[in-house]
């Protein structure tokens, strides 16, 4: 399912997210001071870190993909601790996230999503492997004779986190 502009809400997500195996937020994501504050940007209203530990998400759900800003970073602290929007997705019991450790570029983004959804699809690649062969892909890049993404900042800023299977 794709939820785009209006049809980008919360209760859109919490519907799914009862029933797909893969979910790829992107979106914009928000750090707040406060952690239980920081959300994803979604149409009329906020998903926010609160929200996302609070889901039930189905047995079937292995992937959460961020294609957001930040939503590996920790910040502020609650109970002691910072809180990131994937650790919040992570606590909720999806096993496997990529989320992001800087703010990234719009089109790098979608390149570099467009590159590791052909790779996981093959069958060939598991989460991380996928992950690694569309950075590199996208580090190598020409265009008219160029290479407009070979700085890490456009591919590198994303991680996964937990299962790599």
């Amino acid at each position: 399912w794709v939820f785009f502009g209006e049809r980008a809400h919360k209760k859109g997500v919490l519907k799914e997210a009862k029933r797909d195996n893969v979910l790829n937020f992107a979106t914009h994501g928000v750090l707040d001071p406060d952690p239980l504050k920081s959300h994803l940007k979604m149409a009329k209203a906020r998903l926010t870190v609160d929200d996302i530990a609070g889901i039930e998400f189905s047995r079937d759900t292995t992937l959460i993909v961020l294609s957001a800003c930040q939503t590996a970073v920790s910040v502020g602290k609650h109970m002691g601790e910072g809180i990131s929007i994937a650790e919040a997705f992570a606590t909720a019991g999806v096993p496997t996230l990529i989320a992001s450790l800087w703010n990234v570029p719009d089109n790098a983004t979608t390149e570099l999503m467009a590159r590791f959804y052909k790779h996981l699809r093959t069958g060939k690649n598991d989460t991380l492997s996928a992950l690694r062969a569309a950075q590199l892909e996208l580090m190598r890049l020409e265009i008219d004779g160029r290479r407009p993404y070979k700085h890490p900042r456009y591919w590198a800023g994303f991680e996964l986190i937990g299962d790599y299977r």
